[in-house]
């Protein structure tokens, strides 16, 4: 079974891109849809920073990044779609383009842009995932 990697991070465009994606593997059943999210421990450091919290900063961003990725599986469940979602820590492109890599991924298909915080923290995740990416990438508004 091939895989298309879809990294999501709670836009719009992320979901039009799972939505794309889910269109692709209902046409070809040798697909299978690996949802992605990418927590950044700095900038959920940051957002910790001051509040005296006393769970562990992994812990919270797995927290964090199930809660994003609910609404996705929400989607794809009962539509007959093979897939699977995951948590990853760390700069989101290295961690996309590592994830592809590794599970042999056959394309990723991700948002243009992503949430506001993370574009003006970190800059564009599409446009790094494009250039540093081993497999093709289709980029969905």
């Amino acid at each position: 079974m091939s895989t298309i990697l879809v990294p999501v991070d709670g836009s719009a465009a992320a979901m039009h891109a799972m939505q794309f994606a889910a269109r692709l593997a209902l046409h070809d059943s040798s697909l299978k849809l690996q949802l992605l999210n990418v927590q950044s421990p700095t900038l959920a450091g940051s957002l910790l920073e001051g509040i005296g919290s006393t769970v562990p900063l992994h812990q919270i961003m797995r927290e964090q990044g199930e809660a994003v990725l609910e609404p996705y599986v929400k989607e794809l469940t009962g539509r007959g779609i093979p897939f699977d979602a995951q948590v990853r820590n760390g700069r989101a492109a290295d961690v996309i383009c590592n994830h592809a890599r590794s599970h042999n991924a056959l394309r990723i298909v991700m948002g243009t842009a992503g949430t506001p915080a993370s574009n003006y923290l970190f800059g564009s995740v599409a446009y790094a995932v494009v250039a540093e990416s081993p497999v093709p990438v289709t980029l969905v508004k």
